[in-house]
């Protein structure tokens, strides 16, 4: 289904956070750098853990073109897509705004899955996001549903700007952008295709166990990773930067 990768204390100089209790109930935060000494009477060191999802079995769209293959583009019903030359390597791992995802191959059912109410399901956990590589056809805004262990469903908005070079209206980030513009019979220079990262929140305590997408065909996901806070270590002293350690999917912590 997935593994948990690219678990490390937050921050952009990979320090961690560190809150101590006193024996009155008193927390205060700390920070600790890889070379810092933080002692108290408890600790513990909070990390971001992610995981992305395999999504090939619900790709069901071709959004993605070779400039000698343009006319196998279908993102949208005037046969536009993105240029391959533009975008990373197929089922290659990258990063937009230090969230790892798998960007698409082109499989039997397409590169991307174009919304219709695909049901994803994900590993049970206790996750905090659902991050989304997606495109528009237009700017689009419409739920996702959030499917719980406990039986419950929480929906939550999904909105996702135009793939048409412009700002984006959502406050998304700009994830990925071509120079070009593939179009069935020509290649439309200085026209730009653009797909964003967006989010979505996961706000019940409950382990999440699948996703279900808007019907709305002129949304495109391209790749989708969760995303959970893990507390990692426990202990009386903090001497340095913790040892990391190997996360399952229902939070769960190995050596």
């Amino acid at each position: 289904m997935g593994k948990l990768i690219d678990v490390a204390p937050p921050g952009p100089s990979a320090s961690a956070t560190v809150r101590e209790s006193t024996a009155g109930g008193h927390v205060s935060g700390q920070e600790s750098t890889a070379g810092g000494h933080v002692s108290g009477q408890e600790s513990r060191v909070a990390a971001i853990g992610f995981m992305p999802l395999p999504i090939a079995e619900h790709c069901n769209n071709q959004a993605i073109s070779a400039e000698g293959e343009i006319r196998s583009g279908r993102f949208n019903v005037w046969g536009n897509s993105f240029p391959a030359a533009d975008l990373p390597e197929p089922g290659g791992r990258v990063q937009v705004a230090g969230i790892p995802f798998d960007f698409p191959v082109h499989g039997v059912g397409g590169d991307n899955i174009r919304c219709d109410g695909q049901l994803v399901e994900v590993p049970p956990g206790h996750w905090d996001w659902l991050h989304l590589l997606a495109a528009a056809e237009r700017r689009t805004e419409d739920t996702v549903a959030l499917h719980f262990e406990s039986g419950d469903v929480d929906f939550e908005a999904l909105r996702v700007s135009d793939f048409w070079a412009a700002q984006a209206r959502f406050g998304e980030e700009r994830a990925f952008g071509s120079t070009v513009m593939h179009y069935p019979h020509h290649v439309q220079p200085r026209l730009s295709a653009l797909i964003w990262g967006q989010r979505v929140p996961v706000t019940r305590q409950q382990r999440l166990t699948a996703v279900r997408l808007p019907r709305n065909v002129a949304i495109h996901v391209f790749a989708l990773t969760l995303q959970t806070a893990l507390t990692l270590q426990s202990a009386p002293t903090l001497q340095s930067a913790p040892t990391l350690q190997s996360v399952d999917a229902g939070g769960g912590v190995s050596a």
